[in-house]
């Protein structure tokens, strides 16, 4: 929400669907950063840690035994879901405050 609250000025002339592809691209970005720890939070929660204390200690069992790629498993279809959705919300909002301003 930050980033696109510092960039969104950039591209508020060139319209409401550009502002709408512009904070996918950045919710797109977010997913790929916060998937990782995603994945150990849900391993934690389901008790799969392995005798792990934490989500990075977690994230690095998963590393070492699995691979880093399996950091991002389910990220190609958890990402467009989430980055539509979430720019969907970040548009609205952004009309909204203009409607009420």
């Amino acid at each position: 929400h930050g980033v696109f609250e510092s960039f969104k000025n950039r591209v508020a002339q060139q319209g409401i669907m550009m502002r709408a592809t512009f904070g996918y691209l950045i919710t797109c970005f977010a997913s790929m950063i916060t998937h990782p720890l995603d994945v150990a939070r849900r391993r934690v929660m389901m008790r799969e840690s392995h005798g792990h204390t934490g989500i990075f200690d977690t994230m690095y069992a998963i590393w070492r035994r699995e691979g880093l790629l399996m950091l991002f498993a389910g990220l190609g279809s958890s990402m467009p879901l989430r980055s539509i959705g979430s720019s969907i919300v970040l548009v609205l909002n952004d009309e909204i405050h203009k409607m009420m301003a």
